[in-house]
């Protein structure tokens, strides 16, 4: 069974690259993704 995990998702290569690894992942199902947006 998979662990179910969440993401701090920025959009930035970074979160991309941690994304692709975690759905490549046995290990892992990503159960959601965390952003923040701010009010202008």
């Amino acid at each position: 069974m998979k662990q179910k995990v969440l993401l701090a998702w920025s959009g930035g290569k970074d979160a991309a690259l941690a994304l692709h690894q975690l759905e490549s992942s046995a290990r892992y199902e990503v159960a959601a993704l965390l952003t923040t947006v701010t009010e202008e």
